[in-house]
């Protein structure tokens, strides 16, 4: 009996240049620097309202024919996730008025939305960079925590063959990080890579690329070989989740 779901397929990656290659098929995510580059587009022109629209049904990003992946989709995620990632807690319990029982505070879950919105209609030459913070880097926190969460999960199991964790979250935070388009050491994109490059030419750090992409870019490797190691997160190999968190 063949558990299709189970198996942790190795699918075609993606070529995301600097040399760096997913393992797993990331398409979609990746795509969506295509979205941030169209809200920028429609900003600059300003059209907030259907800047909005692409943030919340999606434009560029496919998870399959017809149905789209939006931004507003990671921040969807992001709120019904268990548990949550650290990161989202800690804004939320700013916006709860750091109360202590912000993990049930059902009406703030959606803070995100709530501030983008606010952005979009107040201050709409601030999206991106809302977006770039509140969306895609703390989706790509999330995705790195779940991923680590899970692989120690599997480790315990007594049949991890049927539970699939891909690449552990890396190929996804990677996908979000570089995007789509974005040339080595260059600071125009609509990418998280290229908005650390403009911080690193704030500080004159580039060289030709900022420090923070060239240690992301390490990391990511060095992520892909402890997942390429021999039965990664199973009882035959317990110590992977560990390793990955290091």
């Amino acid at each position: 009996l063949v558990w299709p779901c189970a198996i942790m397929a190795q699918t075609s990656g993606v070529d995301l240049g600097g040399s760096i290659k997913t393992r797993t098929d990331v398409q979609t995510f990746v795509d969506l620097s295509q979205d941030i580059g169209e809200i920028r587009n429609l900003v600059a022109q300003n059209q907030p309202e259907e800047a909005f629209r692409i943030y919340r049904e999606g434009q560029h990003s496919e998870i399959q024919a017809g149905v789209k992946r939006s931004l507003k989709s990671l921040a969807d995620e992001m709120v019904g996730a268990d548990p949550k990632t650290p990161s989202f807690l800690y804004h939320l319990y700013g916006q709860a008025d750091r109360t202590l029982n912000l993990a049930f505070d059902t009406q703030k879950l959606g803070y995100i939305d709530s501030v983008i919105e606010e952005i979009f209609t107040t201050k709409p030459e601030l999206a991106v960079e809302a977006i770039w913070i509140m969306n895609v880097w703390m989706y790509a926190t999330h995705v790195l925590y779940n991923g680590v969460y899970e692989c120690q999960k599997r480790s315990q199991s007594d049949n991890p063959q049927l539970v699939d964790i891909g690449m552990a979250g890396f190929d996804k935070f990677i996908a979000l990080w570089i995007g789509g388009g974005q040339q080595p050491g260059a600071s125009n994109g609509d990418s998280l890579y290229a908005w650390s490059q403009l911080q690193g030419e704030a500080f004159g750090t580039n060289d030709p690329e900022s420090q923070v992409n060239t240690r992301i870019k390490l990391l990511y490797s060095e992520a892909v070989a402890v997942m390429s190691s021999k039965d990664p997160c199973t009882t035959d190999n317990p110590n992977t989740a560990g390793r990955l968190w290091r």
